[in-house]
């Protein structure tokens, strides 16, 4: 965008060379200001309104046609002959006995944009406004009319509150409005958002000026503002919606920040403008000041003004369109300072709160041997956020698959199997059965999976300090218990016969309460797939008995292995297991589980532990029954949804607080969605603040079967810990019987962390016998402390805006309980104070008491130097006088003997108002300058030959206004020395702003 002032008072020698440089064609110089005349009627045909008289560019000479391309300000363009075209006379600008439609520059494509932002901030600084017309095509602007009319219509604009439209738009205008940055349909609009453009190009060629003649340095602008003007009967179709502090706050510290305004005024019709002269300091500054000026807005008009100069009245006709921008200081920097006070209660987590009490049922470890070397829980947890998949086809040491396996999915024989993957526990053929005291004889008879419990076991043991010696000198009060819905060790070929305890049942958990000398409960539940899940529920209220049989610990765990393949044929031929193999929970291919195989458990206490001495609080559990349903192993949902309900009642939760859930997920097309249809009800009963998230570990390591619970236990003890959700694999398009679209879930794919540091992890796990169970898991991660300034910083942005109090359209004097940037000085300091039991109070901003006021003009004080010239007699100090400009003090000086002159300076000559550098024996004049202080012995040094005369200058000038600073940044000051010598001297000065 270009432009040209048609009345330069004093064009600058670029502006004039420039112009001298524009080709002339028949007198006509292009890009100067042109007037159409004389065009016939047939000629006027070519145009919507008679354009005779209308001035415009000259753009370019057509050689062929013998003709001129004229941009006219009133939206046209054509081509013209010379005759039509004359130079123009330079007319009377606004302000200054022009027209209501004069102007001030003329902006086309054609005008020289270097001088552009010079001639405007001439304007601005001379009188306070300027008006520029814009040749731009009126075609597109009445589209922009007609686009803002059909959002007006269709509801899609907006009004602003009462308190504030008028400080938006000006005084006496209404309209409907849209944001740039928030209407995306606008993004469309070719002349909506080419105005906008110019519109920060304006800002950038007037920014360079800004300083001198905007009385601030210009920063930024606000996004558009798209304004469709209305009258006073509009009102009732879009009323004023109610003001908020915020939206208060938003428009009192813009308007405050403003710098000057520009209102493009786009059309069809005029607008009726008038800018009040204000009665403020900074308005009597103004050269050629105007008490009132009027202003007739045509279409293609942009006027720029100060508001800390003029008041702006507009007064528009319905449907007329207008671009606003506010030209913007920048916020001044704010430094964080020190909290005093008590700080614990910042430091208190976010987030679902702990069950109530100090005494509960602690997780204090927990251990695994699972698929893929996952023989620890920092394994485990590695693998389950990695995505791992530990699938493996079934190896041969267990037995050989392809004896079995058929690809025909439809037609397979009763011995065949269409499964032929499972997941793996390495290594279950070994074990350390001396570490046990068990022989050789008896070892090769046990169950794998009285071997893998022993061994898991054990580590949860040594966790806590309990090896197998400790334990055989003392017996330890604590309970063991298994989950588990079958053997294979009994239906296995083995070259040994084991004896009675090799494969009974309940001598899984019975072995280790041997083994460690344990004397308190020890069972093995079977409830199929919810085994070790239901186990953990009579564990539970076992633990929680402390008056006639308190226990120190219990150890549940979860084992299943898979040895034979029995099994595999029997899921396979009833349709169970997934021929794909491969466990696809929630996603829209499911057709059966995985099976899988490991061991895993947890260690809980009773009692009050600290976060760093717990993994997890079990917070509740719950078990119940299908009872009467489709079929023995069809999924009953409502009877879930109750059997969940009570465990979080139980809980003393709210399903909100609910924030990582852990679903049986066996992979089934009818199990899956009907288990997140229970949740769904569930979780449906209150609105969320977050998001839950979803997942299975069944995807990762397989469906366990016996110990599938527990596997998904160990995994929420791993979340709360970590306040992260693992991913689910395998999910690419979600099952379309999900209910999922119809609550505030997330069915998680990625490793996502927890909205807060601290949540409640649930795991449901059902028996496909109709066992159902589910437990509670709340945990933190302690890992993660934030230090106190980020606490207290996110508390500070989630309070609600400062209080303001309008007082009526005079904006100058509002009130609101954050800083008015204007009147605070670099340095000033403010408090903010917040506490446990203020609730969600609106924020408020105080002045810090310590600060002083500084002297209405410092340029009537004295001041007095001295230094070791007078051995730092502060009774002999030297008057500096003063200077010609008012605020400077000056004096020369003698280098002493020794070749240095040292100084600081005595305001009103007195020894207690030392002025002097921040640093001590200081050569450069640009040090930040500190004082009065008393006692200050900080001084300046210059270095010159001995007997040479320095001439030293200080200049110190407080603001206008009386202002509230801090005692280390008393105002605008600098200093400089010359060291008499033949030549020109380079001159520096400082500034201790």
């Amino acid at each position: 965008m270009l432009s040209q002032r048609l009345l330069p008072a004093a064009p600058t020698p670029s502006a004039a060379a420039k112009a001298l440089l524009e080709p002339v064609v028949e007198g006509i110089r292009l890009g100067g200001l042109v007037e159409i005349h004389s065009l016939s009627g047939v000629e006027l045909q070519a145009f919507s309104e008679d354009v005779n008289g209308s001035v415009g560019q000259a753009v370019s000479f057509d050689s062929g046609s013998g003709k001129f391309h004229v941009y006219l300000s009133c939206g046209a363009a054509g081509h013209f002959s010379p005759h039509n075209v004359r130079p123009a006379e330079a007319p009377k600008r606004p302000g200054e006995g022009g027209a209501l439609d004069s102007f001030d520059v003329l902006v086309g494509p054609r005008t020289d944009g270097k001088i552009l932002g010079g001639e405007i901030s001439t304007c601005l600084m001379e009188k306070g406004f300027c008006v520029l017309r814009i040749c731009q095509s009126a075609r597109l602007a009445n589209q922009s009319w007609t686009r803002m009319k059909d959002m007006s219509e269709t509801q899609r604009l907006s009004r602003f509150p009462e308190e504030v439209e008028q400080g938006y738009l000006g005084f006496g205008c209404r309209g409907k409005v849209a944001w740039l940055d928030t209407a995306g349909e606008l993004d469309q609009d070719s002349a909506i958002q080419s105005n906008n453009a110019n519109l920060s190009y304006l800002a950038q060629s007037i920014q360079p000026y800004a300083g001198d003649v905007l009385d601030g340095q210009l920063d930024s602008r606000t996004p558009g503002l798209v304004c469709l003007t209305i009258d006073g009967s509009g009102d009732a179709d879009c009323p004023c919606p109610e003001a908020t502090d915020e939206s208060l706050g938003v428009f009192l510290q813009t308007w405050r920040r403003t710098l000057g305004r520009a209102v493009h005024f786009m059309g069809p019709y005029p607008a009726d403008v008038e800018l009040d002269a204000k009665e403020t300091v900074k308005a009597t500054k103004v050269p050629t000041l105007r008490e009132n000026v009027k202003i007739r807005a045509v279409p293609n008009t942009i006027l720029l003004f100060r508001p800390d100069v003029y008041d702006y009245t507009c007064a528009a006709p319905k449907n007329t369109l207008m671009l606003i921008t506010n030209y913007l200081a920048a916020v001044p920097d704010m430094v964080f300072g020190n909290i005093q006070g008590d700080t614990d209660w910042l430091l208190k987590e976010e987030g679902p709160p702990p069950p109530a009490g100090e005494e509960h049922i602690h997780v204090v470890n927990s251990v695994t041997r699972l698929p893929g070397n996952a023989d620890s829980q920092w394994h485990n947890w590695s693998g389950l956020r990695a995505g791992n998949d530990t699938i493996v086809q079934v190896p041969i040491t267990r037995w050989d698959v392809n004896v079995y396996w058929t690809p025909d999915e439809n037609v397979f024989e009763p011995w065949q199997t269409t499964t032929r993957h499972q997941s793996l526990c390495e290594g279950a053929e070994f074990f350390d059965n001396r570490y046990f005291e068990i022989s050789n004889n008896e070892a090769n008879g046990m169950d794998p999976v009285q071997r893998l419990v022993l061994e898991c076991g054990a580590q949860s043991m040594a966790m806590v300090g309990l090896t197998k010696k400790e334990c055989n000198r003392k017996s330890t009060h604590a309970g063991f218990c298994v989950g588990n819905d079958k053997l294979d060790w009994m239906t296995c070929e083995k070259e040994v016969t084991p004896s009675g305890t090799g494969t009974v049942l309940a001598i899984i958990a019975n072995r280790f309460s041997f083994v460690f000398n344990l004397k308190g409960p020890n069972f093995v539940c079977d409830t199929a797939c919810s085994a070790s899940l239901t186990s953990t529920h009579c564990a539970r209220f076992m633990i929680s008995n402390r008056q006639f049989d308190p226990l120190d610990f219990f150890i549940s765990m979860g084992a299943h292995l898979c040895l034979s393949p029995g099994p595999f044929i029997g899921c396979s031929q009833s349709h169970m297991s997934s021929p794909k193999g491969r466990c696809f929970t929630f996603n829209s291919s499911a057709d059966g589980y995985l099976r899988g195989e490991g061991v895993s458990g947890f260690m809980m206490k009773w009692g009050a532990f600290t976060p760093e001495q717990s993994m997890s609080i079990l917070r509740s559990t719950a078990c119940g029954q299908d009872g009467r349903s489709a079929s023995l192993t069809a999924p009953n949902g409502p009877a879930q949804e109750e059997m969940v309900t009570r465990a979080i009642k139980e809980a003393l939760m709210t399903p909100p607080e609910s924030t990582a859930w852990e679903c049986h997920g066996t992979g089934t097309s009818l199990g899956d969605p009907i288990e997140v249809g229970a949740v769904r009800k569930v979780q449906i009963r209150k609105p969320r603040t977050e998001p839950l998230m979803i997942g299975s570990a069944k995807t990762n390591i397989g469906h366990l079967e016996g110990g599938a619970a527990m596997g998904g236990i160990v995994k929420c003890i791993m979340q709360c810990r970590q306040a992260k959700c693992a991913p689910t694999q395998h999910l690419r398009t979600l099952n379309p019987h999900l209910e999922h679209t119809t609550f505030d879930a997330h069915f998680e794919t990625e490793p996502l962390a927890f909205a807060t540091n601290q949540g409640n992890s649930q795991v449901s796990s059902f028996g496909f016998g109709g066992t159902n169970a589910h437990g509670v898991f709340w945990g933190q991660n302690v890992s993660i402390k934030e230090d106190v300034e980020k606490v207290w910083m996110k508390k500070l942005l989630s309070r609600p805006p400062p209080e303001v109090r309008p007082m009526g359209l005079d904006f100058d004097k509002w009130e609101a309980d954050f800083p008015d940037t204007r009147m605070v000085r670099k340095g000033a300091k403010f408090s903010l104070s917040m506490g446990p039991d203020e609730g969600n109070e609106p924020l408020r901003w105080d002045v810090v008491d310590e600060s002083r006021e500084i002297e209405v003009d410092d340029a009537e004080a004295t001041y007095a130097i001295t230094g070791n010239f007078n051995n730092w007699d502060d009774e002999e100090a030297v008057p500096m006088e003063d200077g010609e400009v008012p605020g400077v003090h000056r004096t020369t000086l003698q280098v002493p003997a020794g070749g240095e002159l040292h100084f600081h300076l005595l305001k009103g000559g007195d020894a207690k108002q030392v002025v002097g550098p921040e640093t001590d024996d200081c050569l450069k004049k640009g040090a930040r300058i500190v004082g009065p202080q008393q006692n200050f012995k900080n001084k300046w040094v210059v270095q010159a030959p001995e007997g040479k005369e320095v001439r030293i200058e200080f200049f110190s000038r407080g603001d206008c206004e009386r202002l509230a600073v801090h005692d280390s940044v008393p105002g605008r000051r600098s200093i400089l020395w010359i060291v008499s010598r033949e030549g020109a001297m380079p001159l520096e000065t400082g500034d201790d702003e």
